[in-house]
């Protein structure tokens, strides 16, 4: 549990980063534009014309998206903890024996059923 406990934290501290880097810009931003600056920051710290786009914001690129969204992919795939070879094999043994006993359970059940049809119907299929 401790190490969720740190993953979490982790989290936690880099959102507070961000959040703090984002409130960063927006002073930025709002100072520049109470000096009467023709100039607006956007998210990715670049500077656009005031009236080049609606409402003064860039609109973000479909392959600017994709590579934020894949390099987050990424990033979180280096986070995982990936199982040992030993607990894959120990996981993967214990699923198989669940899954036999689970079966031999239903099998013995349906067979108790039939029987118990059988005997009140007397019925042979």
């Amino acid at each position: 549990m401790a190490k969720k406990e740190r993953q979490r934290r982790s989290a936690r501290q880099a959102r507070q980063r961000e959040r703090v880097a984002r409130e960063a810009q927006e002073a930025a931003a709002t100072s520049d534009e109470s000096k009467g600056s023709k100039r607006v920051a956007t998210s990715e710290g670049k500077s656009l014309a005031a009236g080049s786009a609606k409402g003064g914001k860039e609109a973000p690129r479909r392959k600017g998206r994709i590579r934020t969204y894949l390099g987050a992919v990424g990033s979180e795939l280096r986070r995982v903890s990936w199982p040992s070879r030993s607990e894959l094999t120990n996981y993967s043994v214990a699923v198989i024996v669940a899954l036999v006993v689970v079966g031999a359970v239903v099998w013995l059940v349906d067979t108790g059923f039939l029987n118990l049809m059988f005997q009140f119907t007397k019925l042979r299929g």
